[in-house]
């Protein structure tokens, strides 16, 4: 049996590109941060691409961003 040589895509990441035939995808990161002047915050932000229908009836991609930022102490 002869070995297939044609050259293989390979990547460490994911792919997380758009995905065409989805109508709704999110992509989300969070994490903390803090200063010498600022506490510790904690932070998620997330990006949703959604399929919208125009009144030509023709879908194109909308966007949204969504950003939350927590301070323990005040809460």
């Amino acid at each position: 049996m002869k070995a297939d040589s044609t050259p293989q895509k390979f990547s460490v990441l994911p792919d997380e590109s758009p995905v065409s035939g989805s109508d709704l995808e999110w992509w989300f990161v969070q994490g903390h941060y803090e200063g010498k002047r600022v506490g510790r915050r904690y932070f998620m932000a997330s990006i949703f691409r959604h399929r919208v229908s125009g009144e030509d009836g023709v879908a194109e991609d909308g966007a949204s961003l969504l950003i939350g930022v927590l301070d323990p102490v005040s809460k």
